[in-house]
């Protein structure tokens, strides 16, 4: 790999390669890089071994221009200290990334598999989240917790979705859905140490709490 001081004048001089891609290496800042692509687009990388790893890691910092040479040496640095710190940034990237799914996220990537749900059980799912869950459908789904499910679910048991009458099998049937979602969400989003975004499913607080419902001739569907 060529190296190059990398400074706005030397990265302003470097030619397109024609074909292909090349990377610059900074001669001050060890695995501090400038990738060029053939169009002649820039962008700063930074590569590195994460500690107690035997494989390079190459992280993409940002293009030339959005970030300037100064931001993206300092960024570069921060990736570092995590490599030695045994701390691969991809990872903490994926895992901000899962921290901020939404409920209604989860709700939509889990009824859009195909041939997985009936559509009538994707609508269910749907209607449940939109209306039952209103409030909770662009908010992290990790930020549910326990006490949160507990009163809602007696809110509806008691008074309805809206306040119109008690709805005890409404309530659960809607519950069942968020565990089922959110055991989704335990399966397919992890922290940054590989762990599940979510470890215990919050719904568990009704485990010796579901609404007696009754018979069917008593049971009131929304």
């Amino acid at each position: 790999m060529p190296k190059l001081k990398l400074t706005k004048t030397s990265i302003d001089r470097v030619r397109k390669p024609g074909t292909g891609t090349v990377i610059y290496f900074d001669t001050e800042t060890k695995g501090f890089g400038l990738r060029v692509t053939a169009s002649g687009a820039a962008s700063f990388i930074v590569q590195g071994t994460v500690s107690g790893q035997s494989k390079e890691a190459r992280l993409t910092i940002g293009s030339y221009g959005a970030w300037t040479v100064d931001d993206a040496r300092r960024r570069a640095e921060e990736y570092k200290h995590q490599f030695e710190d045994g701390i691969d940034p991809r990872d903490v990237k994926k895992a901000d990334e899962a921290a901020k799914v939404t409920l209604m996220d989860v709700c939509t990537t889990y009824t859009s598999r195909p041939g997985k749900l009936k559509a009538s059980t994707a609508a269910e799912y749907k209607r449940h989240v939109e209306k039952v869950f209103a409030k909770w459908k662009d908010k992290p789904i990790a930020s549910i917790t326990r006490e949160m499910v507990q009163e809602r679910h007696r809110e509806i048991v008691d008074n309805g979705l809206e306040g119109k009458r008690a709805a005890p099998a409404s309530a659960n049937a809607a519950f069942v859905t968020l565990r089922i979602l959110i055991n989704f969400a335990m399966d397919e989003y992890r922290r940054a140490d590989g762990e599940p975004l979510i470890a215990r499913n919050p719904v568990a607080a009704l485990k010796h709490h579901w609404a007696p419902t009754g018979d069917r001739t008593e049971r009131y569907i929304e």
